[in-house]
């Protein structure tokens, strides 16, 4: 359509109508579907439900967004050079969630969320660390003791789906008091342990990854008949003893301890059970005895993040051999659960421990996400919802009877 006008000057205005492309669809009735109005009209809805708006956000933030910010806390590490560094990604405590009858299908719920917690921060922080071995400090599962046979295969299932899935890497876990022993601090119950041992297929007690030899103590009287033997009479003097524990050294009887490492004095003590990051220092003057003092207890010490270099080049070679019968000390430290279901949700991480054939380690602490306070959050954000609906269903129930009273006045006036 073009228009013009008269006067001093003539100017044509000429307007063009563009047949923009639409999507037909094909069916019972031909029609053009307007791929904008449908955008506008979920838009036009959300903004008329805000509540749905609200649910919307709080589950893009709490299960795409907030997982990803810890990422950022994690130090960055170098390609690994398997010549001279050995790198340890740890984990402990994981506690994986058990069914609870009294919870119905909830427990189904909770297993699922917990699994996918596990699973996924497991996953980034292999991908992260590159590690040449995985090492997992005891609590896998949560009821222990209780879990009859079918539950137990079930949880054993669901274990080695988030831990052993996919290419496998040298690993050493092994079980803690909440999985064998029949009440914390109390005897190991053999059948526990057997039954552990079919599960984990079978019970290491130690591991060589690269030139770091990982070692535990075996719990209870119960020795699994596949398991490998490696005896540390046989370690070359340029390894590296590490001593992975459950509990900490100083809840250990004397005699398991003497007859594990057999007068070999460790470079490092590693442990878990606290749920909370410690560190102590273990001493020894004879290879037989040792004593310990705490550097931070459980609950003392809350490092969200942490880097921490130190050195056990006297651990090895010549040097470690003419001191074996002196005095020895060793650093030791506690890992903090992996699960937000700890108790102390703060405090969930992993760790990594980088061993160079120098002597020179690092230890750091990955926090992992606060998935229970997203939770909190989830029920926070259903309750204000559903409190807005209610209001907004009484609102309209009021401005419905003043209306209908408003009428009835007027029928009486007139």
């Amino acid at each position: 359509m073009c228009t013009s006008t008269t006067g001093s000057f003539s100017v044509e205005f000429c307007s063009t109508e563009v047949d923009l492309p639409k999507k037909r669809r094909k069916g019972p009735v031909d029609y053009v579907s307007d791929l904008g109005m449908h955008r506008s009209l979920i838009f036009c809805g959300l903004r008329k439900h805000p509540w749905a708006l609200s649910i919307i956000l709080c589950l893009v933030f709490g299960e795409f967004i907030e997982p990803r910010l810890t990422r950022f806390m994690w130090p960055k590490f170098d390609p690994l050079q398997t010549e001279t560094e050995t790198r340890l990604l740890l984990a402990s405590d994981p506690h994986l969630e058990g069914y609870h009858t009294d919870l119905f299908w909830l427990s189904y719920l909770l297993q699922w969320d917990s699994d996918r917690y596990l699973r996924y921060h497991f996953n980034q922080a292999k991908k992260w660390v590159n590690p040449s071995g995985f090492l997992i400090l005891g609590d896998l599962f949560d009821l222990g003791s209780e879990i009859d046979a079918s539950e137990f295969s079930h949880t054993c299932v669901r274990f080695r789906s988030i831990y052993l899935n996919g290419a496998s890497l040298p690993h050493l876990i092994f079980p803690g008091d909440n999985d064998v022993d029949l009440i914390e601090g109390s005897w190991t119950d053999p059948n526990l342990m057997k039954r552990m041992d079919g599960c984990l297929n079978p019970l290491q007690t130690s591991e060589q990854i690269q030139f770091v030899r990982c070692q535990t103590v075996p719990r209870g009287t119960y020795r699994s008949a596949r398991n490998k033997t490696n005896s540390l009479a046989n370690t070359s003097s340029d390894q590296f003893l590490v001593f992975v524990t459950h509990e900490p050294v100083m809840k250990i009887s004397q005699d398991q301890l003497n007859e594990v490492l057999a007068g070999e004095f460790p470079c490092l003590f590693v442990s878990s059970h606290y749920h909370r990051p410690y560190m102590y220092i273990v001493r020894s003057t004879d290879g037989y005895s040792f004593t310990e003092e705490w550097i931070h207890q459980p609950g003392e010490w809350h490092p969200r993040q942490l880097t921490l270099h130190f050195n056990m080049s006297r651990c090895v070679g010549a040097d470690h051999m003419m001191e074996i019968r002196g005095s020895h000390e060793a650093l030791g430290f506690g890992l903090p659960s992996c699960t937000y279901r700890s108790g102390f949700p703060g405090d969930t991480a992993l760790a990594v421990l980088q061993i160079f054939r120098n002597g020179q380690a690092i230890y750091h602490l990955l926090p992992l996400s606060s998935r229970l306070y997203v939770l909190y959050l989830y029920l926070v954000c259903i309750s204000l919802c559903a409190l807005y609906k209610i209001f907004a269903m009484f609102s309209s129930c009021y401005s419905f009877g003043i209306q209908n009273r408003f009428k009835r006045t007027c029928k009486i006036f007139k």
